[in-house]
């Protein structure tokens, strides 16, 4: 489930069944989506008889906490521009770029290579991730290729 939007304030909110891949539920907003939007959509779901297994959705404040007894799932559109929000859209260092194509990859990737991935690259990345170095005022910094960037610690 989740909300599109064509203008500012002006969007669908729509769930659709992994299963079948059909619609199963939609309604035209004139603002931004509200929890009370997903919860109309879940009571219109529960009360025709559809078995929720679990919700797949952005991470909208309070709808974890709204639907505690569901599995969640944020959606993979979501997990990736997580992870840009650290890496950037074009990384330069090679270590991510590798991480940012692992991200990109999951959904063409079976679960088991995906959950394995991480620690594959974390392991082959792991000198380069510990190359560290401190001021005299005892902040850290990671060193990259003789460049050093502040990390407040």
């Amino acid at each position: 489930m989740d909300t599109t939007y064509w203008e500012r304030n002006f969007g669908v909110v729509v769930i659709k069944d992994n299963i079948s891949s059909k619609v199963v539920w939609h309604k035209l907003i004139d603002h931004k989506e509200r929890l009370t939007d997903y919860k109309e959509e879940i009571d219109y779901l529960v009360a025709n008889g559809f078995t929720i297994k679990g919700i797949v959705s952005d991470d909208l404040n309070g709808l974890v906490e709204m639907f505690p007894q569901y599995k969640f799932q944020l959606c993979q559109f979501h997990q990736i521009q997580t992870v840009r929000t650290k890496l950037t859209g074009h990384p330069k260092l090679p270590a991510s770029i590798e991480l940012l194509a692992i991200a990109r990859a999951m959904h063409e990737t079976d679960k088991e290579s995906f959950i394995d991935a991480p620690d594959l690259w974390y392991d082959k990345w792991a000198d380069f991730l510990a190359e560290r170095s401190s001021n005299a005022d005892g902040k850290t910094f990671y060193t990259i290729n003789g460049l050093e960037a502040l990390i407040l610690a």
